[in-house]
């Protein structure tokens, strides 16, 4: 499986729900598959793409998805022990896990730090990891759907990824105002915000 097919598998899982995308390449694949006002993108900062759904959870007390990477969360590893300590919060966690850790394809020492052992010790209440695509689409639905407390499913990566447009695709710096107003409009519409 690769980034795009995990990414359009989780599209496909969702509808209304606020999804929070981390990094640049998955935030330009989710937008070049479907750019939805739901959908979060931080481009910058992904590192805090954890902190950031708990938060949208906590308000819209609805699944919220938190597509994160394997680097982002190894950098910032806060988000799996708050989101442990909350036991009713409705968070499907999604790490894509390409064995890289962040930018220039830097190699990841992935068995050292173990995603799915840190969500269990956390307290997640449901921890998974899978390579196969059909497997991953049944998780991602299945807990969107039903989930009322935090989920790590992890995706480990191994097939390349294909090509998106970038122009086409970035969220460009000066459109960044206009897409945090369309999320937030988004989850006020969920009837989070006043």
């Amino acid at each position: 499986m690769n980034r795009t097919t995990a990414i359009r598998a989780i599209i496909s899982a969702t509808s209304a729900e606020p999804v929070v995308f981390t990094t640049e390449a998955a935030c330009r694949v989710a937008r070049s598959i479907s750019d939805r006002r739901n959908h979060l993108y931080l481009t910058a900062g992904g590192e805090l793409a954890s902190s950031l759904g708990i938060g949208v959870a906590m308000q819209v007390r609805r699944p919220t998805i938190v597509v994160d990477s394997y680097a982002s969360l190894a950098r910032n590893p806060m988000g799996l022990i708050t989101a442990g300590t909350l036991p009713r919060l409705s968070l499907v966690h999604v790490v894509l896990d390409d064995g890289l850790f962040g930018a220039g394809d830097a190699d990841a020492p992935t068995g050292r730090a173990d995603v799915c052992a840190l969500a269990r010790a956390a307290g997640y209440d449901s921890v998974m990891s899978t390579a196969r695509p059909d497997r991953f689409m049944t998780l991602v639905r299945d807990h969107v759907s039903r989930t009322s407390r935090p989920v790590l499913i992890r995706c480990l990566l191994s097939a390349p990824d294909e090509p998106v447009a970038a122009a086409a695709a970035a969220v460009r710096t000066g459109d960044l105002p206009a897409h945090a107003r369309r999320f937030t409009e988004s989850i006020g519409d969920l009837g989070a915000i006043a």
